[in-house]
Order: C-alpha cells, then sequence, then structure tokens
C-alpha cells in the first residue's frame, strides 16, 4: 500500500510540473513519506538484556515539494525522525529547519517525540527558475546530539 502510495504522489509530482533536479536525502532509499504518515517504523520497544550488538541510533530526514500554486510558488515538506535500530522511538528533542534559497523559512521542534515536520510556501520565483530547499534534521537523545541535512532542488511551475 505504501509504495502504491509513494508512487502515486510521485506521478502527482510530475503532473503538476515539477522538475526534480538532484534530491539528496539524510538516508539512502527514502521514499516519500505521504502527509498523514510518520514516515516508518513502529513505536519504540523495551530494550533488549545484556550482550549482543549496541543499538545504532540516527536521525533521519526529507524534504520534498508536496503542491504547487502558479506562477512560480511551491509548497515544501520537511520532516525529522528519530530511531533505534530502524524502529522509531523518542528522542528529548526533535528538531527541524528548513530553508529555501529565496529566504524563506520553517521550523519545529518536539519535545520527547519520534517525530516532526515542518510545511510551507516557497515563491513566487521566475517561472521555469529553480528553487533550493535545504533542512536541518538533528535529534537529541541520553545526552547525545545526532544530526543530519537534507536538500532537494525543484524547477518553478509555468
Amino acid at each position: 500500500m505504501r509504495r502504491s502510495v509513494n508512487l502515486l504522489l510521485a506521478c502527482l509530482l510530475g503532473l503538476v510540473g515539477f522538475g526534480v533536479a538532484g534530491a539528496t536525502t539524510a538516508a539512502p532509499a527514502l521514499a516519500l513519506c505521504p502527509i498523514e504518515d510518520d514516515c516508518g517504523g513502529g513505536g519504540g520497544g523495551g530494550g533488549g538484556g545484556g550482550g549482543g550488538t549496541p543499538p545504532t541510533y540516527r536521525v533521519v530526514g526529507q524534504v520534498y515539494p508536496i503542491s504547487s500554486a502558479s506562477p512560480g510558488q511551491v509548497k515544501f515538506r520537511g520532516w525529522s525522525r528519530f530511531e533505534r535500530n530502524g524502529i522509531k522511538i523518542d528522542a528529548s528533542t526533535l528538531p527541524v529547519q528548513c530553508v529555501a534559497g529565496t529566504g524563506q523559512s520553517d521550523q519545529d521542534q518536539e519535545n520527547n517525540a519520534g517525530f516532526t515536520d515542518v510545511e510551507f510556501w516557497v515563491g513566487p520565483v521566475a517561472s521555469g527558475g529553480q528553487i533550493d530547499v535545504i533542512c536541518a534534521h538533528r535529534a537529541t537523545y541520553g545526552g547525545v546530539t545526532y544530526t543530519a541535512t537534507s536538500q532537494v532542488s525543484v524547477v518553478a511551475p509555468l
């Protein structure tokens, strides 16, 4: 189901005139995350017994266009997710901050949460002009701060 939703979203983005020039994400092979989703993973489980491999913690995030309004306006979504061994868990603080090359930006922070996101409009820019957006993703857990960045460049709709 998730794959078909992501495919549909990708097709819709193509129909509204986006030309995604080159998306870079903080983690490899992240699919677009539907707006009503918290971007994968279940709730955090309890700790295991002693021994074994120590857990791997990371913050992942992504930014991508979700809609457009002519001329030259694009709405973006940026999200951050904290996980242990690929499963979403709550971080002490989980901020996401996104800024476009045009100066428009948005940020949000959740405390004691595993997911946060922002949505914001960029533009207007000249039709056919490039819009660059970069997001900083951070999570604090157990006194340690984890960081990642994501970025995307799109061509503004005509």
